[in-house]
């Protein structure tokens, strides 16, 4: 019974402390423990080892803990390192971050970062984005991912905005969510959702197709994944698919349905999709979604991300759902 309140002991040590740590101090731990081995991990940041054992010395003694057990052939993470390590790992990817962001911002290097589902548009838009800017250096980015990551991108200010849609039966649930976050949802259109499929289902030749016409058929599903939030996408009842596969990217979605019978769901936007490949049908039974971008309220949204916005709904706006 003394260990989670070890843990929980530990894990605000790491936050409240990790202002007294370095960067490079951080980087050091995490090689150690990543190489097993002191001098393996001074190998590969071309230091010397005592610059890694300090390291590791002010750092254990930072935390009042034993974070390795060293041994003849190297060191290896004790229960309490272990636990550290992973509250390190994520304060250094964070940090690596924020030098890298400012970095840039110092150099007056144009930035945009853009947080999207998988299923959703936008890729139109960062296009034609990308195409109207003249700065001679910049750091765009376009990240496709769940649901839950889309608001934790936004809420964290890793993304300048996000785009997502959203089932109006769980409306109630995304407005507290959203209030949770401080996050402002700007919507853009509402519609039936969609089935993705390839050409070689029955249904391919249909104007568009009903629930009961895809429980025939596997469904392809991002959000369900562990750690996602499901219930905002779960626009087809799910506990009437006997066939459910999960995959991390739009691509291998893409693939599996090129290749068989399986399909997805979503807004009915068709970002950069080959027609002759992929096809987009109306769920006539659908449920009724609502498409549209976020922002912070605790963070100015940026010139580049005005603008982005401005192309987003000027391609939303131009294309009928489906």
């Amino acid at each position: 019974m003394q260990w989670p309140g070890r843990c929980f002991m530990l894990v605000a040590y790491v936050f409240m402390e990790a202002v007294a740590m370095t960067l490079q101090q951080i980087r050091y731990f995490t090689t150690a423990a990543q190489c097993g081995s002191i001098s393996a991990a001074a190998r590969k940041l071309f230091v010397a080892q005592s610059s890694i054992s300090e390291a590791v010395k002010e750092i254990e003694k930072t935390y009042g803990i034993t974070a390795f057990t060293r041994q003849r052939r190297g060191v290896s993470l004790t229960r309490d390192g272990e636990d550290l390590m992973m509250e390190l790992l994520s304060i250094q990817h964070h940090l690596e971050f924020l030098d890298e962001k400012f970095v840039l911002r110092q150099k007056r290097q144009e930035m945009l970062c853009i947080a999207s589902q998988h299923h959703i548009c936008g890729v139109d838009s960062f296009v034609a984005f990308l195409s109207r800017t003249e700065a001679a250096s910049y750091w765009m980015e376009f990240l496709e991912c769940g649901t839950e990551q889309v608001l934790s991108n936004v809420e964290d200010g890793i993304a300048d905005l996000g785009i997502l849609f959203y089932s109006l039966d769980v409306e109630r649930q995304m407005e507290r969510d959203l209030k949770k976050r401080h996050l402002v949802f700007h919507p853009l259109a509402e519609g039936l959702s969609h089935a993705y499929l390839g050409r070689n289902p029955p249904l391919a030749g249909q104007p568009d197709v009903s629930t009961g016409e895809l429980t025939a058929y596997p469904l392809i599903s991002y959000d369900r994944r562990t750690g996602g939030n499901g219930a905002y996408t779960d626009i087809v009842l799910f506990d009437r698919y006997q066939k459910i596969v999960t995959v991390a990217d739009r691509a291998t979605a893409y693939a599996i349905m090129q290749g068989s019978y399986a399909f997805t769901v979503g807004s009915g936007f068709c970002s950069l999709l080959d027609p002759d490949q992929i096809l987009c049908k109306p769920i006539r039974d659908g449920k009724p979604i609502r498409i549209g971008w976020l922002s912070s309220q605790q963070k100015t949204l940026s010139d580049n991300a005005r603008r982005y916005a401005a192309l987003l709904e000027q391609q939303i706006n131009s294309r009928k759902m489906g």
